[in-house]
């Protein structure tokens, strides 16, 4: 599930190689005059804490992915009980290779959480890093993949504030066996050529 906050623009792009995604594309519409981390130096970082200080600074910063920043595994795993709704036990019982998912269960318990229809108690299992603290990104930033490079896995993206650019960005693996495994949630912000994949599937 993503959270749209405010204006969101989704622009079909080219993949940008190379040195051309130090620079960006013009934002339409809503977005028009979304300058991001604007000509500040780029940033290049090659730890999941560079990225994450990069992000969530108050400077404003144009932030550079050059490859894979994995943080599945980073903050440890959780089992709890969860629910497996209706739909995921019809599923399973088919026994044709296909599975549902599971829910992690919200503040109220089975009867409060958004997709578990006539659930039953489960076990379920997941990683920490895409559920409890998102990848903040504050206002005046750019986050900007090279190529095919940009590569996020298992936690997710908060934009706390405003003047945000991203482009070329793949975001995957969030806990995606399960419904509210991770989201990633936006504020006002100019997204060009993101890929956002292997979401959990919130209602």
């Amino acid at each position: 599930m993503q959270i749209l906050r405010l204006a969101i623009v989704f622009i079909s792009a080219l993949a940008i190689q190379g040195t051309q995604a130090l620079s960006a594309g013009t934002a339409p519409g809503l977005a028009a005059g979304t300058t991001g981390g604007g000509n500040a130096n780029p940033v290049y970082p090659t730890s999941l804490a560079e990225l994450k200080n990069y992000l969530k600074d108050s400077q404003p910063r144009v932030v550079i992915l050059k490859t894979t920043f994995n943080f599945r595994g980073s903050e440890g795993t959780t089992t709890e009980t969860g629910c497996r709704p209706k739909c995921n036990r019809d599923c399973l019982t088919k026994n044709n290779g296909y599975k549902g998912q599971d829910v992690i269960l919200q503040s109220g318990g089975m009867a409060n959480t958004g997709g578990c229809v006539e659930g039953t108690s489960v076990q379920v299992t997941y990683g920490l890093a895409a559920t409890k603290n998102p990848l903040v990104a504050t206002s005046n930033k750019t986050l900007r993949g090279v190529g095919t490079s940009g590569v996020i896995k298992g936690k997710g993206l908060w934009i706390q504030g405003d003047n945000v650019i991203i482009q070329n960005v793949h975001i995957t693996q969030l806990n995606p066996h399960l419904i509210w495994g991770g989201d990633a949630g936006k504020y006002a912000v100019f997204q060009e050529n993101l890929s956002t994949l292997q979401f959990d599937s919130g209602p």
